[in-house]
């Protein structure tokens, strides 16, 4: 599962029952990017948060489901939910990566009773 997904998710489920009705009701009537269109409402209705979460997924990709998500919630004045949803999204995991100079320093095992300054014989 995505994180954006899992971001979406928590956001939908920090609403409220009525909160949740009200995302749904405004999710139906929010201007859209070219090429997508509106989930419809007798879809909408009976979904819980992980359903929704599913169908926005399914609709608009987790990017513009993310996206859309916090624009909606935003909207509702919940400005402070919305800051978190696009804050996790930006502080997904990213690989670690070794710097060329830390991948290639290679430790060197020195004698006992030499030190690595004296010359060697």
């Amino acid at each position: 599962m995505g994180n954006k997904r899992d971001a979406i998710l928590d956001a939908l489920e920090n609403l409220t029952v009525t909160e949740f009705k009200k995302f749904k009701l405004k999710l139906g009537s929010v201007q859209l990017r070219q090429g997508f269109r509106t989930i419809p409402r007798g879809v909408l209705g009976p979904l819980d948060a992980m359903d929704l979460t599913d169908k926005l997924i399914a609709f608009y990709c987790e990017d513009y489901g993310a996206e859309l998500t916090a624009a909606v919630l935003c909207d509702m004045g919940m400005q402070q939910e919305a800051a978190r949803l696009q804050g996790e999204e930006r502080t997904s995991p990213q690989p670690k990566r070794l710097s060329t100079h830390r991948a290639e320093r290679r430790e060197t095992l020195v004698p006992a009773g030499l030190s690595r300054a004296q010359p060697k014989p």
